[in-house]
């Protein structure tokens, strides 16, 4: 796998304010097909010093086509009350190894319209987030199995 085949795939956020929700689309504008896609995520919230995580949850998504684009999330505006973490295992085809990308989703996204741009393959109007690559070397089965905590029943 090509490191910029890597860095080109990112995340187009949608805020869609008249119907009080948001998207969130893995964009893949390259040439490779992942048979596989599951995203691990969850939230937190502060309060009084103090951090407040949601239960993490595991969603098989299927594949990802070259030159596509994958609804990985949406819920509604309320949600974005947290700062939300998603942890992505990308199966390229032939591969065994996941790749293992991470990015998260700020509290309040302030500025949002100032960052808005033309989001290639959906053609809509988003941010565009960077992935970056996880620290930990764990496929997300592996983390699910260490933590006690996670939604376990979505997972595939």
């Amino acid at each position: 796998m090509k490191h910029q085949d890597q860095i080109k795939k990112f995340i187009g956020f949608i805020i869609d304010r008249e119907n009080y929700k948001f998207d969130v689309y893995l964009i893949n504008p390259t040439n490779v097909h992942y048979k596989r896609v599951i995203v691990f995520t969850g939230a937190f919230a502060s309060e009084e010093d103090e951090l407040l995580p949601t239960s993490p949850l595991v969603k098989e998504k299927g594949e990802l086509l070259p030159n596509s684009a994958l609804l990985i999330d949406s819920s509604d505006l309320g949600e974005l009350d947290f700062v939300i973490w998603y942890n992505l295992d990308l199966y390229p085809s032939g591969a065994v190894s996941p790749e293992m990308l991470s990015f998260s989703i700020l509290k309040y996204p302030w500025n949002y319209k100032k960052k808005v741009v033309s989001l290639p393959i959906l053609n809509k109007e988003g941010i565009r987030i960077d992935l970056k690559r996880r620290q930990n070397n764990k496929g997300i089965a592996k983390i699910v199995a260490e933590d006690k905590d996670t939604n376990k029943d979505v997972y595939v």
